[in-house]
């Protein structure tokens, strides 16, 4: 950790936080009460949030005529003017991936949460803020009954910079699926389906699309496999599709007097129904886990988290969908993960984890 150094008028002093590869929590260290609100904006547990506390409260001590300041916020001055009481800023810098943004917690004096700004690291990044400022506002004109989602307090269109709103007090997700998430996807299922020919559907052209691409690889292969176990379901000759998160996961998901608050909605769009569900378990499971477990314990896992997962059933048996296309539509799931990752973001078929653990699981599933 160290003090990081900008010159500019806003003079604010920040401590610079290592969170992981290319990501970092940059805390202001104006007082004790914001410095223990900051590490909201980021999950961490609290053993190694309390030693953070102590190094920066060591700095403060230490270095207290030569701490070096930064003026980051100055670029949202103008959005921040009509948010009564800001005052102060924790960032994270997010990924470094073409979607990626700094994400800016803004407070006032008494460290009371006011609202989220992004700001786009790229001229990619833009489409993706764009994109987060029309669904948020698709998503409230939907009235849905089972989720919160945040208003828009200010959004700059040249520069593609979005301020959204928060509830103040907000209780984390418990990582464990059930019926309050499955009432919010339930409802935003029944209010955005529809249905297509699975051969002129979406998710048929990018998986064609990656089997041609890669037909001189193994993953070219592994796909053709996958299109021909996804064609032998006759339950999925036609597809469903409905709006999804498509970013799915506890870090995005909080919850308020019993009801989801759901954010970062950037990557959200219509698509294969089961994506959300799909990806709440698979990120919260040991499927996720850096160590893997070893094939014969993955796919007892698959059977289990998946195939035979209660909850699934339960979904899909209150919709009048037969549970034969759970298997089927799981290696949907993974297929268009590694989409996202090789052709969306641009990455290595051969070094990413995400690609790479996406097709075991698609072998272990067509197997």
């Amino acid at each position: 950790m160290e003090v990081f150094n900008k010159n500019g008028s806003n003079k604010n002093p920040y401590a610079k936080i290592f969170i992981r590869k290319g990501r970092y929590l940059y805390i202001p260290i104006n007082n004790p009460k914001i410095i223990n609100k900051s590490f909201d904006l980021y999950p961490i547990s609290n053993s190694f949030k309390n030693i953070y506390i102590k190094i920066i409260n060591f700095i403060i001590c230490k270095r207290k005529k030569n701490l070096i300041c930064t003026d980051f916020s100055k670029s949202i001055n103008d959005l921040t003017k009509s948010i009564n009481g800001y005052r102060h800023a924790a960032i994270y810098t997010g990924t470094n991936f073409i979607n990626g943004s700094y994400t800016l917690q803004l407070m006032d004096d008494d460290s009371n949460i006011l609202g989220f700004a992004k700001i786009p690291k790229s001229e990619e990044g833009k489409i993706y803020i764009d994109r987060e400022k029309e669904n948020l506002e698709y998503l409230k004109n939907l009235n849905l009954e089972y989720v919160i989602v945040p208003d828009v307090i200010a959004f700059d269109k040249n520069e593609s910079m979005l301020i959204q709103s928060t509830k103040e007090i907000l209780e984390k997700d418990k990582s464990e699926l059930n019926d309050i998430h499955l009432n919010f996807i339930n409802e935003l299922y029944n209010k955005t389906k529809i249905e297509y020919v699975f051969n002129e559907s979406e998710i048929y052209r990018q998986i064609t699309y990656m089997r041609n691409k890669y037909m001189n690889y193994k993953l070219g292969n592994l796909l053709e496999k996958a299109l021909m176990s996804i064609k032998s379901c006759k339950s999925l000759n036609k597809i469903e599709y409905c709006f999804s998160h498509y970013d799915f996961y506890p870090s995005n998901i909080k919850i308020y007097n019993d009801k989801l608050y759901v954010f970062d909605w950037e990557s959200g769009k219509m698509g294969p129904i089961l994506y959300d569900i799909f990806n709440y378990i698979h990120t919260t499971s040991k499927m996720s886990s850096r160590i893997q477990p070893r094939k014969g314990n993955l796919k007892k896992l698959i059977i289990k988290e998946f195939l035979e997962n209660k909850k699934i059933i339960e979904f899909l048996r209150i919709n009048g969908i037969n549970k034969e296309i759970i298997k089927p539509m799981l290696i949907i799931y993974f297929c268009e993960l590694i989409y996202k990752h090789a052709i969306e973001l641009e990455l290595s078929i051969e070094s990413n984890i995400t690609i790479k653990r996406s097709c075991k699981f698609i072998e272990i599933l067509v197997d």
